[in-house]
């Protein structure tokens, strides 16, 4: 309970900072709330480095120069995913 309390008031001080900051941002509980960050660390972040590629093997989308305003949305982006609690 004690992590929730604290994850809790960390989330209202962000969404203070941010009205603050004339932004629109709002934060709350979610299914990790419960957990510490070493918590979410240990048990999400377990990435395998072997894995890793180099960023020049990549390949990179070259924006036209005479658009102003591009819509990505459903051209190299994918859906919000797992925003549930």
């Amino acid at each position: 309970m004690e992590v929730f309390l604290h994850n809790l008031k960390v989330a209202d001080e962000r969404n203070w900072a941010e009205q603050k900051a004339g932004g629109s941002a709002i934060h709350g509980i979610t299914k990790f709330s419960d957990l510490s960050q070493e918590e979410f660390a240990a048990f999400y972040l377990k990435s395998d480095v072997t894995m890793k590629t180099n960023a020049a093997e990549k390949g990179f989308v070259k924006a036209n120069a005479t658009e102003t305003l591009v819509d990505w949305a459903g051209i190299l982006t994918t859906p919000v995913k797992d925003q549930g609690y």
